[in-house]
């Protein structure tokens, strides 16, 4: 007999073998470090096992989910990680029962759920079937490295991220500059981001390989930061990635040059000359990547989707609403509608739609002219649309892959 439970202290070598079978392994410190009651970053994780071993599991990191919205909540999301099944357990719904059960739980302490999956994966379809709906296709971009070994001129300033305390006094102005008006990414920021690098694995040099850093530059005048750049590799220690040089997060100011950044970006290229030669970044909106690919980074096929479920989407619009001085009775109606009554017009929104507005990546408008988003009476549609436009505007979002690994 299978029991679906929340993973406990006596369970957790079961299941690290269980997951260590499918995945790059993580060591028993680590994982008791992650599963700390007290751990910067909560992680629930959930097991369906029988007497003897852990046969399906799923893990989510709990995080703020930052929107743009001026005033709005951040959201609450669940990020999944680590979600498997025993190959011979496969097929038999044990995931799904798995699944459920931690969305039963995670809706009494999150707004929703984000998972990052392949495309082309097993995983994409389990989590379309199980209501999660595409929201960013981030697109990745790679620079090829010469093999030759001659030193390039005035590299950036680098140093490993771990311990570097002047990273988390000196980038916040640059990323709030260069990211102002996009959302989807860690909200409270610097704050969030350094609690993530201690809890994600693959900020640990003994999990991955390597040792993460950061380059930047500064004003030669002032001593401000104009630039930065986390990046880590060559990795060599998980399968999927090996030799691979990454940029995980890059931020600069309006008035930095394509020639800095290309400055900013030589300790990676040597790096990447120890590695598989090239050097990959996931692309943000805008005028940075504009600037990469001047740099002679091409884009490579779309392969990774970020999907979301949200559990109460009538209750995230009302706070949404509320905190932009537009109230407003919302009610989950037939179908998992949401039903908006404003005066006296009725604003019907079906659960896809609501979903996509809740986490900003879509409007009002967007939504009716697709006919997901219906007003009663019609006479009033107009500004109606208006001014839910104007209380929940759409927000591009950009994707920072240190969130997600």
């Amino acid at each position: 007999m299978v029991t679906v439970e929340k993973l406990t202290p006596a369970w957790r070598e079961a299941f690290l073998v269980s997951r260590n079978s499918l995945f790059t392994p993580i060591e028993s410190p680590y994982l008791e470090q992650v599963e700390n009651p007290d751990s910067s970053v909560p992680v629930r994780t959930f097991i369906g096992r029988d007497q003897s071993k852990v046969l399906s599991w799923g893990s989510f990191y709990l995080r703020g989910l930052h929107t743009e919205r001026e005033h709005a909540p951040d959201l609450r999301v669940a990020m999944a990680c680590a979600i498997g099944t025993l190959p011979d357990q496969q097929r038999q719904g044990l995931g799904a029962k798995v699944w459920r059960a931690a969305e039963m739980a995670l809706a009494q302490e999150v707004d929703g759920v984000l998972v990052y999956t392949g495309e082309s994966g097993p995983g994409y379809s389990f989590y379309r079937a199980m209501g999660y709906l595409p929201l960013l296709y981030p697109p990745c971009v790679r620079q090829k490295v010469s093999r030759e070994s001659g030193v390039e001129q005035d590299v950036a300033m680098t140093r490993p991220l771990a311990g570097f305390d002047d990273f988390w006094r000196s980038s916040p102005p640059v990323f709030t500059e260069c990211y102002r008006g996009s959302g989807g990414f860690l909200a409270d920021r610097p704050g969030s981001l350094k609690r993530w690098t201690k809890a994600s694995f693959f900020y640990h040099a003994n999990a991955v390989g390597c040792i993460p850093q950061v380059s930047w530059l500064q004003d030669e005048s002032s001593g401000s930061w104009i630039a930065y750049a986390i990046w880590a590799g060559p990795i060599e220690k998980i399968d999927w990635k090996r030799g691979a040089v990454e940029i995980w997060e890059l931020a600069c100011h309006d008035n930095c040059s394509t020639k800095s950044l290309d400055q900013l970006l030589r300790p990676a290229r040597q790096a990447a000359r120890k590695g598989s030669g090239y050097v990959d970044w996931w692309a943000v909106p805008g005028r940075l990547t504009e600037r990469m690919l001047e740099l002679d980074f091409t884009e490579l096929p779309r392969s990774l989707c970020v999907l979301g479920k949200v559990f109460d989407p009538a209750r995230n619009l009302a706070e949404q609403l509320e905190v932009r001085g537009f109230p407003a009775d919302c009610l989950n109606g037939a179908g998992g509608r949401v039903e908006i009554r404003v005066g006296d017009c009725l604003v019907e929104i079906e659960r896809d739609a609501a979903t996509r507005m809740v986490f900003a990546r879509s409007s009002a408008s967007q939504e009716h002219q697709l006919g997901m988003l219906t007003i009663r009476p019609m006479a009033k549609a107009r500004a109606t649309l208006e001014a839910f436009d104007a209380a929940l505007p759409r927000v591009p979002w950009s994707y920072l892959a240190s969130e997600y690994i």
